[in-house]
């Protein structure tokens, strides 16, 4: 099967943006554009700081140092914020390095007490491949068990990640790859509570371990859903138009949504134009694949998680996240 795609390699990634809306996928993958938020560069620090630890782990027997899992983090976020292009709102208000840095911390001062003591991890971040029908679908798995593959979920916003663990395709995709039925998400997000002191609510880290299994009925139905999408886009590029979602139901996070509505004939015309050319795509989305964590720590004394390194998430502090 000879399908036309933006890139030489499907994911699962850019099969959720064509969930949300084909022209969002286009934007993102055919024109190349999109910003890029401190969502994405701290989650990446995040799961770095993890990768790191359970690396150490792997070698030694024994997770990393907090302090030096926090270091990790704090190295590559410092990296990374130069490339962030929006800095994103909530309720209004602008957020800042200062608040991502701190729920990140939070959120791995939560891991390294109530989950990492209960891993045993096998093997770390790495590439996977699978091919449908000639298309090549690609991915990174986080984390495996003996038995379990596991998938690091960080939202910087309340409430858990909208993902259903039963029948997320990308756990699916990592239970095909590596030969396992058993898979799971370690969810990191922000749970509101109410402090005992004051009456006044705040935000705390919180943790959600969810697993499921995959069965050949889930194999066989992600290969489907696989081959029908490429197949949506092959179309697409041969008529010219990625469709849109209806104006009512298009996002407001969206950062194309004024760019599809407001001469929306033009811009119509100007993306059939584009598709029709002999090479449509404009820039090539960079490599995301994982390298080794080779960070190079310090003798420290360990401190203690919460009581030196993060007095406010105790319910009887004052101190809150910054939200």
């Amino acid at each position: 099967m000879s399908l036309w795609m933006p890139k030489k390699h499907f994911s699962i990634s850019q099969k959720k943006q064509i969930n949300t809306c084909p022209r969002l996928y286009y934007y993102q993958y055919v024109e190349g554009l999109g910003d890029i938020t401190p969502h994405l560069i701290a989650g990446g620090a995040a799961h770095a700081a993890l990768e790191y630890g359970y690396g150490q782990q792997l070698q030694t027997g024994t997770f990393a140092a907090t302090v030096d899992v926090l270091d990790v983090f704090n190295e590559e976020w410092k990296k990374g914020i130069p490339e962030i292009t929006n800095w994103t709102q909530f309720r209004g208000k602008q957020r800042t390095a200062s608040d991502f840095t701190q729920i990140s911390r939070a959120h791995l001062l939560a891991h390294i007490k109530e989950i990492a003591p209960n891993i045993v991890p096998k093997r770390l971040e790495g590439a996977i491949n699978v091919e449908f029908q000639g298309i090549p679908l690609v991915g990174f798995v986080d984390m495996e068990t003996a038995d379990t593959i596991y998938d690091h979920k960080f939202r910087f916003s309340p409430g858990p990640p909208p993902l259903d663990v039963k029948t997320d395709l990308q756990l699916t995709l990592y239970a095909l790859a590596r030969g396992k039925s058993k898979v799971g998400f370690i969810m990191h997000y922000l749970e509101q509570k109410t402090n005992r002191k004051t009456g006044g609510r705040y935000f705390s880290p919180a943790l959600s371990l969810r697993k499921a299994t995959r069965t050949k009925d889930d194999f066989e139905y992600l290969e489907k859903e696989i081959v029908q999408t490429v197949e949506n886009i092959d179309r697409w590029r041969t008529e010219g138009d990625f469709p849109r979602i209806p104006e009512k139901t298009c996002p407001a996070w969206c950062e194309f949504r004024s760019r599809c509505w407001a001469n929306a004939a033009q811009t119509n015309e100007e993306i059939k134009k584009r598709l029709q050319s002999e090479d449509p795509v404009n820039v090539e989305k960079p490599d995301t694949s994982s390298s080794v964590i080779t960070h190079k720590c310090p003798k420290k004394e360990e401190p203690k998680l919460f009581d030196e390194l993060m007095p406010e998430f105790s319910e009887d502090s004052d101190r809150v996240l910054p939200f």
